[in-house]
């Protein structure tokens, strides 16, 4: 069965962050949570992590209506949690996109549009640049922001 370009985005984008994951010494168990809001899962040391990701070849991504789902699993099984917007990169082994935090991605969503579906219609032009990486460093920054900032704000979620 072939892949489209998003989905072949998505799966690169996957393997190359276990690999990365890996190469940083940790042992994590990456796994998918739930498909259909493409959610996924991984252990950091003693943290919990969800991840929701989204590929976007124009600069345009959709997330489908049950996204609210996962504050459901937040509360029961993850520490952190952030939103994963990915764009084709330039180069074949960096990604580039865009990692919000769940507490701006919440504050922000208000703001996105909504399709006649019911999903969040989300425009590059919509999510700050200082959420943006353009390599493993850059998105490991963010993702250690979103834990801190997500910590740091007395939520025991």
């Amino acid at each position: 069965m072939r892949m489209s370009l998003p989905e072949r985005l998505l799966e690169q984008f996957l393997l190359d962050l276990r690999t990365n994951l890996q190469k940083m010494g940790l042992k994590s168990k990456f796994k998918l949570i739930r498909r259909h809001l493409q959610l996924y899962g991984f252990d950091n040391h003693h943290e919990r992590y969800l991840l929701s990701v989204h590929e976007s070849l124009c600069g345009v991504w959709q997330i489908s209506p049950g996204w609210e789902e996962v504050a459901h699993l937040i509360r029961s099984e993850y520490a952190s949690w952030a939103v994963i917007f990915l764009q084709k990169p330039n180069e074949e082994n960096d990604p580039l996109g865009f990692l919000i935090t769940s507490n701006d991605f919440m504050k922000m969503i208000s703001e996105f549009r909504i399709n006649r579906m019911g999903r969040i219609r989300i425009h590059e032009g919509d999510l700050p640049s200082k959420d943006k990486f353009n390599d493993w460093k850059s998105f490991f920054r963010l993702l250690n922001r979103s834990h801190l900032k997500d910590n740091s704000d007395g939520c025991s979620c």
